[in-house]
């Protein structure tokens, strides 16, 4: 009898990591200290973008001006955008919207020379940058940094996830749009069955052991008599 209940949670809890270990084995992963943001339609004179975090108060990362992010842009050896302390980005604050990459700290590098796709690599997570800067703007900037115009203001979905995804913002004129990236489209689903299953086979441990029970008082009971 004892050796029949041993066999069966040994069983459960075999096919829980197995059932776990393949989702997390297909799971899609990727470097979440990095971001894209693509954009069209952008007004004429657009050399450069970047998006603008709004001033959620006691915000660690805030910073007056980022002199390392500049320091980057000049040993790109680029003569196309130029940004100073002094340019019309590093001063932008409006509404509490201030510059990701000139007024914030935890941004190692942003490239935007691409009018297609621009990738962004901080010191920190995606998800605890956008968890805790949930409203998002994006701003078009002419080469010497001056902001040209301005897109409304979107919230980002709180990352409840547990496993990796890729933040996309998109700008389009004036509207600025954004998606979670690179999530398997069955894992909705997988995290259905991680939970589901374990408690179904824990439920079926349960109802065999149970009656494994009373057929050995059964018995017991016959071999008595």
């Amino acid at each position: 009898m004892k050796r029949a209940v041993k066999t069966f949670i040994a069983l459960f809890f075999a096919a829980f990591m197995c059932i776990y270990g393949c989702m997390t084995a297909f799971a899609w992963d990727h470097d979440e200290t990095w971001m894209g943001v693509k954009f069209q339609n952008a007004p004429e004179g657009t050399a450069y973008v970047d998006l603008l975090l709004k001033d959620n108060g006691n915000d660690s990362t805030a910073v007056d001006y980022n002199e390392e992010y500049e320091k980057y842009m000049l040993g790109l050896g680029e003569d196309r955008v130029s940004l100073k302390r002094g340019c019309g980005l590093a001063k932008y604050n409006e509404d509490g919207y201030t510059s990701m990459t000139l007024r914030h700290n935890f941004v190692v590098f942003y490239d935007t020379y691409s009018d297609e796709a621009s990738y962004d690599h901080m010191k920190m997570k995606t998800r605890d940058i956008f968890n805790q800067h949930r409203y998002v703007k994006l701003a078009y900037c002419d080469r010497d940094g001056n902001v040209i115009k301005v897109t409304d203001e979107i919230k980002v979905p709180y990352n409840s996830f547990t496993y990796p995804v890729m933040y996309w913002f998109s700008g389009d004129g004036e509207r600025l749009s954004f998606k979670f990236g690179g999530v398997n489209q069955y894992q909705p689903w997988s995290d259905i069955l991680i939970i589901c299953v374990p408690i179904a086979l824990l439920i079926l441990v349960f109802v065999l052991v149970r009656i494994l029970i009373k057929r050995s008082k059964a018995k017991k009971a016959e071999c008595e008599q």
